[in-house]
């Protein structure tokens, strides 16, 4: 038996769905900014407990564990691709304790932000500079 489920055009979607996609994807390019449910309902033009429910609905997540996984995932692009201190990208990802970043950090991926951005940097790991560059530690360097 073949189901057949039909979407709908997007002319005929409703409003919400283009300012769901749209507070999501701002949410995902300033994980920096300050949020709250009430900031990120107002952006979206949506009452607070709506847009909790479309979170829900649709993405089957709330809107706090959104931002966090966005800032989370900031964060490790950052340790990926650039040298600032661990302090720093948290900042800049929305997080204004070190402690609880890495503490988040280390939940949501098993290994603390330093060794992560050590692993990935490292010749045997898969991260963006595996050149040795200046990121690696000196046991690092001696077993090249």
């Amino acid at each position: 038996m073949c189901v057949y489920v039909q979407t709908p055009a997007p002319a005929a979607m409703p409003e919400w769905h283009g300012k769901l996609r749209e507070v999501t994807s701002w949410i995902a390019a300033n994980p920096g900014e300050p949020m709250t449910l009430s900031s990120i309902a107002r952006r979206a033009g949506l009452p607070p407990k709506r847009l909790e429910a479309l979170f829900s609905e649709f993405l089957g997540t709330s809107v706090a564990k959104f931002v966090a996984v966005q800032r989370l995932s900031a964060a490790r692009r950052m340790l990926e691709t650039t040298d600032e201190t661990v302090s720093s990208i948290a900042q800049t990802c929305g997080f204004y304790d070190h402690s609880h970043f890495s503490k988040a950090f280390c939940r949501k991926w098993g290994v603390s932000p330093g060794a992560y951005r050590e692993k990935v940097r490292s010749p045997a790991g898969s991260g963006a500079d595996s050149s040795g560059g200046g990121a690696s530690s000196p046991a690092a360097q001696r077993r090249r």
